[in-house]
């Protein structure tokens, strides 16, 4: 059968490989098998590209399908860059990211300081699709009350990112990995079932 589905949440210092050994890892994150099958749509601000490379190379590391609108302005791996679905040249913008929305598994949100002062609509829309289709889990990248947010979001969990570090383990990251892979292997959204 096929075993390690989901990795336990553990400190990166406690991770151990498959083959039982007490040697701990140096990878923050680590494959998980079932999240080869789910697709990610990144919702964002435009300007908050520079901070999502970590988190990128984090969700691309475990395994999951990326799509973000202009990868190539977030500072993550070559080789992670060169997996991530985007708009393709030519293609109109606001179209392709409707079809990317409904296309994907999930939605991650991104909520920033940037995204809520700065009345990003788009960011706003990528949002709202992901909580109508059932399908949004939400990060916010900066320290902020979750009342700024706003409702419908608040009334759903959202993870505090506003400390991780590039290539350290983040157990609120690993709390979004597991349950996306959790929710997405039971057909369920937790919020909605």
């Amino acid at each position: 059968g096929i075993e390690n589905v989901v990795l336990k949440r553990q400190a990166p210092e406690l991770v151990t490989s498959k083959k039982k050994s007490s040697t701990p890892q140096s990878i923050a994150f680590q494959p998980i098998y079932a999240a080869r099958a789910i697709s990610l749509f990144i919702a964002h601000a435009s300007n908050d590209k520079p901070r999502l490379g970590g988190i990128v190379d984090s969700l691309a590391t475990v395994g999951f399908s990326l799509w973000i609108d202009k990868p190539h302005l977030v500072p993550c791996a070559d080789a992670v860059k060169k997996r991530i679905s985007r708009i393709q040249m030519g293609d109109d913008w606001k179209e392709s990211i409707r079809k990317a929305v409904a296309k994907a598994d999930k939605v991650i949100a991104f909520w920033s300081d940037d995204a809520i002062d700065g009345k990003r609509e788009q960011f706003q829309y990528e949002v709202y699709q992901g909580l109508v289709q059932r399908k949004l889990f939400q990060c916010k990248l900066d320290p902020m009350a979750q009342d700024k947010i706003g409702t419908p979001y608040t009334f759903h969990q959202i993870a505090d990112l506003s400390d991780f570090v590039s290539g350290k383990f983040h157990p609120e990251l690993d709390y979004v990995i597991n349950d996306i892979v959790a929710s997405k292997r039971s057909g369920l959204f937790k919020w909605f079932s």
